[in-house]
């Protein structure tokens, strides 16, 4: 799920179908949608709320989608409509998020089927830098408000990286974490975590 910054659009990315979902989230209605390629993971609005960057995990490429406000809520016109693929970016196989720094201009592509990461330049849509990180399922990497450093977690293996975003050089590799760690956000000065707790007694239920 992802936000537009407005908040009025909600835009859900649907494994199974293979589209994205645009709700209207005042109404909680939907407004349309968007086939695009083989299970899409997540679909990240580019900063500016004109464009949706969409992961496609089951593809190596990322589909960006069009986001025009007058467009969206246009009466009478067909859900499919609404959103329209304006690019397709080859990348890193197995794409699984997409994140910007605030101003827009560049993105970071994680991935959950490759131990690679992708920096891409969002005016000319090309790979400026690219790095190999130490596991193949990773499926959530965020910018910190910054702009400075690129969070990367790497769920299989429980692990978390922390490269820069100017070059991708590491600050920090492979750092132990814990069992199944998946999103991190980011408050103040603190990084927080989700760790998925694999020991638990019968009836008590899991982190």
């Amino acid at each position: 799920l992802w936000l537009t910054p407005d908040g009025s659009v909600l835009l859900v990315a649907s494994r199974i179908s293979g589209t994205v979902v645009a709700i209207d989230t005042a109404k909680n209605v939907g407004l349309g949608y968007a086939p695009v390629g083989r299970e899409p993971h997540l679909a990240t609005v580019r900063p500016g709320g004109l464009e949706a960057w969409v992961a496609v995990r089951g593809e190596s490429h990322i589909d960006v989608l069009q986001l025009n406000r007058e467009r969206l809520f246009k009466t009478g016109l067909r859900p499919t409509d609404r959103m329209k693929t304006i690019a397709t970016i080859d990348t890193v196989r197995g794409p699984s998020m997409v994140s910007f720094t605030s101003d827009g201009r560049f993105a970071f592509v994680a991935a959950g089927k490759q131990n690679r990461v992708d920096k891409i330049d969002t005016k000319t849509r090309k790979i400026v830098a690219r790095q190999t990180v130490p596991a193949a399922f990773t499926p959530f990497g965020l910018v910190t408000p910054d702009d400075r450093e690129l969070y990367l977690v790497h769920k299989g293996a429980g692990t978390l990286s922390i490269l820069q975003t100017k070059n991708l050089s590491f600050i920090v590799e492979g750092m132990p974490i814990g069992p199944r760690a998946n999103h991190v956000f980011f408050l103040g000065k603190l990084a927080y975590i989700t760790i998925w707790r694999a020991s638990s007694k019968p009836g008590e239920p899991r982190s």
